[in-house]
């Protein structure tokens, strides 16, 4: 009787243990995701975008995009907008980091501008001149939805049909 209840004790004890562990490394695996997502966001928060007046005629606007984070961000397209409309583009293949580029247009009613980019981990981002950042990284499908999508279409009669034409 006490070695049954022992082993109960036993087993309890080892199971509890179990979880436990599985529990640390869930929420281990979980901050590690927030810290990357937090270190690509700090790469993104430090590329800035403006616009304002040039010195030497106020009817010229300078479109601007400034990386000031220590890694390069690649494939920059940097779109000046004159309410709601995109009317010209830049692009750049690579800016190292600490640069900037720009350009100039005349001014018309209201213009914005936004700058689309990757970072270095590969996440597409966009940078609005009033600040605003988001993470517009397409999302990737998952294998287990992938294979959801086969099985759900997958017709047999049909390749039946089809083989003996």
């Amino acid at each position: 009787m006490t070695t049954e209840v022992t082993d109960w004790i036993s087993a309890v004890s080892d199971a509890a243990a179990a979880v436990g562990t599985v529990g640390a490394l869930w929420v281990g695996a979980i901050t590690l995701r927030r810290q990357v997502n937090d270190q690509h966001r700090a790469q993104a928060s430090a590329v800035t975008v403006s616009v304002q007046k040039t010195k030497q005629n106020g009817e010229i606007l300078e479109f601007m995009v400034q990386n000031d984070s220590p890694l390069p961000i690649y494939e920059v397209m940097l779109i000046a907008s004159d309410r709601g409309d995109d009317i010209h583009q830049d692009f750049v293949a690579a800016m190292p980091p600490r640069t900037r580029t720009s350009f100039q247009l005349r001014e018309t009613s209201y213009m914005g501008c936004r700058a689309k980019f990757y970072d270095s981990s590969g996440k597409r981002w966009v940078r609005h001149f009033n600040g605003q950042l988001r993470d517009i990284t397409p999302k990737r499908t998952s294998r287990l939805e992938l294979l959801y999508i086969a099985l759900k279409t997958h017709d047999p009669a049909r390749k039946i049909k089809r083989g003996m034409n």
